[in-house]
């Protein structure tokens, strides 16, 4: 079970998820994005901070919005590992990609 909490405030939009983000929960906080405003997403924090558990959906979600410039809270010791993992990954893929459009020629 998971539970999103959505609160916008002049500083952004926070998604606050308490619980497991796993299985049909992925797909859940999926929907909740789709339905945030672009510019809302400039400033969007996933707080993970009361979330207990991340399978592999979860974190591949999680990468994705890395990638469209979300940033993370998370407590615990493992949750903050895995966000360590994903904004890891994310940074190496978007560097990565930057090396490899600009070796290109026209």
């Amino acid at each position: 079970m998971l539970k999103i909490t959505v609160s916008r405030d002049p500083q952004g939009t926070t998604f606050a998820l308490a619980g497991k983000l796993m299985g049909p929960w992925v797909r859940e906080l999926e929907q909740c994005w789709a339905q945030t405003e672009p510019s809302e997403r400039e400033t969007a924090v996933i707080d993970l901070n009361e979330t207990t558990y991340i399978d592999a959906d979860g974190k591949e979600l999680l990468a994705s919005l890395c990638r469209q410039g979300v940033t993370f809270r998370a407590g615990g010791c493992l949750t903050r590992a895995i966000v360590d993992d994903v904004t890891e990954s994310c940074r190496n893929r978007s560097r990565d990609r930057s090396i490899g459009s600009a070796g290109q020629r026209h």
